[in-house]
């Protein structure tokens, strides 16, 4: 079943009464959701009501009628003659719903209301495109989607909107190629940013005596150390499994902080087939596969029981995303709560992944300018200039990082992370990533990820060897380009 769906079904049973809210909890952590999860605990039990807005959120007040006061939302809200529409996954929607309420409090009488899908977004979305009978005007898309809907027609270039060059100068370095075609069309924004985190089990070196380690070599050396001194059997539990392909993630994040060059170049041809730094990080995997220092059946165990064995001490280091080292650092949740820690990535650049997902503007909005709104609301700033859903949801509640360092330094962002985190190391580690490059727009750059995660396997177990893997990866590439 679908990940997504699973959550959903979830969801629904905790919002009808047919779930406790530790079974939620529980049962969402084994799908590595936990973060999301405990967002949507804290998000109904500070409810008061159904309309009332979070906590911490101060109240919305109503958007002036004057124009003079700003945009006039009266005349836009006339104009479009109905509600704007958000498209989503239905599993946010108890997350979402008190950001929907400050929207239409602050906007009034524009509003907006909501268009979800239950069960395979993205198939979903794509057919309902297909139909041409969409009537949502901002919709949101992982990796390997936007160049294939705008190619299609589907969403629209977002250069013309007026006031979309101010968010561009406030994004992090690096950013904007993501959210632009190879001939520079803006199609994208950010929506979330993940940046791949290396964590260990503090409690477990120190009972070898061990640092922290900095590079990959005292890396593997202290999971030797670890595994013969029996703190623990298999001390790295990578996620390496197919679902979400995040083996493939992991070898980008590990292979940047070794010093890699990019994968692809400009012109989106396959280059990390012959990059060094690609090869040694899968070297280095096949020799920790062999020596049993992961779990052996790793590939194929599915990517919320991965979460459980660091969770449940049972491994010493693992490397995943922010909401991960929530989960982690949460006693009711994890055994290894104590001894969770992040730590600067090892390697001669310490540099890690940073990837995410994207905002879109469906071509059928009858007027870009006003579903521009929306946009903003979610993709940086409401109109009073005030980065609320990004900062309140995305980072303080989820544990997310977002696209901008202005709410990544942000005092009260930093006080929330520190909950669970060296907050200052992770400001530090998201300053030392790199995102990926036009490649992540690509229609074929899913299906690409699938494939090479299969053959990453192959050359880890060894199976298939290292060069011949990599040498297969960019063949699938260029298949598809023709470069």
């Amino acid at each position: 079943m679908d990940k997504r769906k699973q959550f959903q079904d979830l969801t629904d049973g905790y919002m009808e009464g047919r779930l406790s809210r530790r079974r939620f909890l529980q049962a969402s952590g084994l799908l590595g959701l936990a973060g999301v999860a405990s967002a949507i605990v804290a998000a109904c039990s500070s409810t008061a009501s159904p309309t009332a807005a979070p906590a911490s959120a101060a109240p919305a007040t109503a958007a002036p009628a004057s124009a003079a006061a700003g945009p006039d939302f009266a005349a836009m809200a006339k104009k479009l003659g109905r509600p704007l529409r958000l498209h989503h996954d239905s599993a946010v929607g108890p997350l979402y719903e008190p950001y929907i309420k400050d929207f239409n409090a602050k906007y009034a009488p524009l509003q907006v209301e909501t268009s979800y899908t239950t069960g395979d977004y993205h198939a979903i979305t794509q057919t309902q495109l297909a139909g041409g009978s969409v009537d949502f005007d901002v919709l949101f898309a992982d990796d390997g989607f936007a160049q294939k809907w705008f190619n299609a027609g589907w969403i629209r270039s977002l250069d013309d909107v007026e006031g979309v060059k101010d968010v561009l100068a406030d994004l992090n370095p690096g950013i904007e190629k993501n959210c632009r075609t190879a001939d520079g069309k803006l199609i994208t924004l950010p929506y979330y940013r993940g940046i791949e985190v290396f964590i260990y089990n503090k409690e477990h070196l120190d009972k070898i005596g061990a640092a922290v380690p900095k590079t990959w070599d005292e890396f593997l050396d202290t999971c030797r150390q670890l595994k013969a001194k029996k703190v623990v059997d298999t001390p790295y539990s990578p996620f390496w499994c197919l679902q979400f392909q995040v083996i493939w993630t992991e070898l980008i994040a590990e292979s940047y902080s070794d010093g890699s060059g990019e994968f692809f170049d400009e012109k989106m041809k396959p280059i990390f087939k012959d990059d060094p730094v690609v090869i040694s990080t899968l070297q280095r995997w096949n020799t920790m596969y062999k020596e049993g220092l992961i779990p052996q059946d790793v590939f194929t165990t599915d990517y919320g029981n991965i979460a459980n064995i660091f969770a449940g001490a049972k491994s010493s280091f693992t490397i995943r995303y922010g909401p991960q080292l929530k989960q982690f650092t949460d006693p009711a949740q994890s055994k290894s709560a104590s001894g969770a820690k992040n730590a600067p990535m090892p390697g001669k650049t310490g540099a890690t992944l940073d990837r995410g997902a994207w905002w879109m503007m469906s071509s059928s909005t009858p007027d870009p300018q006003i579903a521009w709104q929306l946009m903003r609301y979610f993709a940086w700033k409401d109109k009073d200039g005030k980065p609320f859903f990004q900062k309140q949801l995305l980072a303080i509640d989820l544990g997310l990082q977002t696209a901008f360092a202005s709410i990544n330094n942000d005092p009260e962002v930093k006080a929330a992370w520190a909950k669970w985190c060296d907050a200052d190391g992770l400001v530090a580690q998201i300053k030392n990533s790199r995102s990926g490059g036009q490649e992540v727009l690509a229609d074929w750059y899913g299906e690409f990820q699938v494939k090479a995660s299969e053959l990453l396997q192959e050359a880890v177990r060894g199976t298939k060897p290292i060069q011949q893997a990599l040498d297969e990866a960019a063949a699938f590439v260029t298949s598809k380009t023709g470069g």
